[in-house]
């Protein structure tokens, strides 16, 4: 009886464990680490596959020349787990020379710290590197120092970024005990250090925030794409284009919501391209020990033999200069040697405390000398005599409280004495307030040059300074015009200026209304212009069917008054 009662309870003790094992959950979906350089398989499946690629680059073990990293899962970060960036400044150095592709995933709540105290970012310095179809996702840099930015923080050979986004909440930020003189933050890249650079179809997320943190840092450059772009590559070229700033950046000396500033100074000639981009963010400038505070929607500050063109950008953002400045600030570009501005437009308003130069559209132009050059393999002759804006508008308000030169479209056109009358100025208007402490224009403040069809609000004076510099060795005139309401019906009523004479207003208004007017710029049509003996061709306005709503992409009618197509 006791060995049948034995049998039975072994029996029964069998059956319960052989139950647990059958229905005992097999987990199926578990992802595999899937690294192993070793035998040639680059992809990145896990966390630790992540991590293990992170290692190889921080201890030097290959730059990944030729080589494609493929990103095959969305990965989220553990708690308390820091990525450690890789040193890009300190030996040894960290470089980053093939491709990351993202396939489309997300990485997300990597809290980046530095190894070297010198550069933050997800990967170290790019060299002839491509990083493509990826997201970032609530990413954490609260310890920057002289390099910081989600994606890479130098861009140091001909590099590519496309499709690429940071998005969720975001902080860019220096450390509160950093002290070295210069500082570059951005979105993607903190610096152009050398080479080419191509950034396409990417975005800066608007709960993503760039901001000063150390109160010692005498030079801050910060931007939405790039921080710094610099002069160590003759004829360098940077392409930004189709790409979105929603993010709110400060620094404490340029800001710019695309780009905070492009240097050339050693003799080289380089140069920048911005295509239809978009800036959302609220842009500003805070002083601590510097005065010298400049910031924009789109370039903060443009210096030297930098060549920048802007076309089919747009600016929503608030532009804010803290303190006082010495520096100009605008809607678009704050300063600005060799630029061409091209249907681009800023909604935004411009306000200062004290500054010198505040526009809707640009803070300051002002003209050196440059030869004309050819871009690229293309046979067309660019203004690079001339700064140029054209077909373009503002109707953000411009504030300069205690300021001096604020212009609806531009504070202050200046050229240098050996090419005075060198700015280009057509088509353009204002359809914002502009207040300030004196010299204030509705359209310019002050300007050296001849510009034709500047339209601004009547009642308004679109020029302050209507008399010629004695730099300028032509006579200066002027053709103007004055809408009645800034509406798609509002009349235009024309008007010219001379030098050292009164304006004059016709009563008599143009056959056109202003819808019309603004319409008869936006078309395929090739502006030519003649100087020196040179004929200059305007890369012409590409249009787009159908237009995007917020006119970025082209428009069937001008984006002040919306899209019909």
């Amino acid at each position: 009886m006791k060995k049948f009662k034995l049998l039975v309870s072994l029996t029964l003790v069998l059956t319960i464990i052989m139950s647990v094992i059958v229905v005992a959950p097999i987990n199926v979906g578990a992802v595999a680490n899937t690294w192993n350089p070793s035998a040639g398989v680059y992809d990145i499946s896990t966390e630790e596959d992540l991590f293990a690629f992170n290692e190889s680059l921080r201890t030097e073990e290959m730059y990944y020349d030729g080589i494609e990293i493929n990103l095959l899962a969305d990965i989220t970060i553990s708690e308390g787990r820091d990525w450690v960036s890789p040193p890009s400044q300190a030996s040894p150095y960290a470089e980053f020379h093939g491709t990351f592709n993202g396939n489309d995933h997300t990485i997300s709540n990597l809290n980046m710290v530095s190894s070297d105290s010198k550069t933050v970012s997800f990967l170290p310095l790019l060299y002839n590197a491509t990083i493509k179809d990826l997201t970032l996702n609530n990413v954490t840099i609260e310890k920057g120092y002289s390099w910081n930015a989600a994606f890479a923080c130098i861009s140091y050979g001909n590099d590519t970024i496309s499709n690429c986004h940071l998005d969720g909440n975001c902080l860019i930020k220096t450390d509160v005990n950093f002290s070295k003189n210069w500082n570059y933050s951005a979105g993607i890249i903190a610096d152009n250090y050398a080479g080419n650079l191509e950034i396409i179809d990417c975005s800066v997320g608007e709960n993503v925030r760039i901001t000063p943190n150390s109160p010692y840092v005498s030079n801050e450059v910060a931007g939405g794409m790039v921080g710094y772009i610099r002069d160590n590559t003759p004829n360098l070229e940077v392409d930004i284009i189709n790409c979105t700033n929603s993010a709110q950046i400060c620094s404490n000396h340029v800001t710019g919501g695309i780009v905070g500033e492009i240097m050339t100074s050693k003799g080289n000639k380089n140069y920048l391209l911005i295509n239809d981009c978009i800036n959302y963010g609220d842009i500003s400038s805070r002083a601590t020990s510097s005065s010298e505070q400049c910031c924009a929607g789109i370039v903060g500050y443009t210096w030297y033999n930098s060549v920048v063109y802007i076309d089919g950008c747009a600016n929503h953002g608030d532009v804010t200069v803290y303190g006082t400045s010495s520096n100009p600030s605008g809607g678009i570009v704050g300063y600005t040697n060799m630029c061409s501005i091209k249907n681009t437009y800023n909604t935004g308003n411009v306000t200062a405390e004290q500054a010198n130069c505040l526009g809707g559209l640009i803070g300051q132009i002002r003209t050196n000398t440059s030869t004309p050059h050819i871009w690229g393999t293309e046979v067309i002759y660019y203004p690079e005599q001339f700064n140029s804006v054209i077909n373009c508008y503002n109707t953000g308000n411009v504030i300069g409280e205690n300021s001096n030169y604020v212009g609806g479209i531009c504070g202050l056109i200046q050229d240098a004495t050996t090419d005075a009358g060198n700015s280009f100025i057509e088509n353009v208007y204002n359809f914002g307030t502009v207040t300030g402490n004196r010299k204030i224009g509705s359209a310019v403040a002050s300007i050296d040059n001849t510009c034709s069809n500047v339209f601004a609000l009547q009642g308004t004076t679109a020029i302050m300074d209507q008399s010629a510099s004695s730099e300028v060795s032509k006579e200066f005139i002027s053709n103007i015009g004055y809408f009645d309401t800034p509406d798609r019906n509002g009349k235009i009523y024309p008007a010219t200026i001379s030098a050292g004479q009164s304006e004059i207003i016709s009563s008599t208004p143009l056959s056109t209304d202003l819808l019309q007017t603004l319409n008869n710029y936006v078309d395929e049509k090739n502006a030519e212009l003649e100087a020196d003996g040179n004929n200059y061709r305007y890369k012409s306005w590409k249009m787009t069917n159908p237009a995007s709503e917020d006119g970025s992409k082209g428009v069937t009618v001008h984006p002040m008054f919306g899209v019909e197509v």
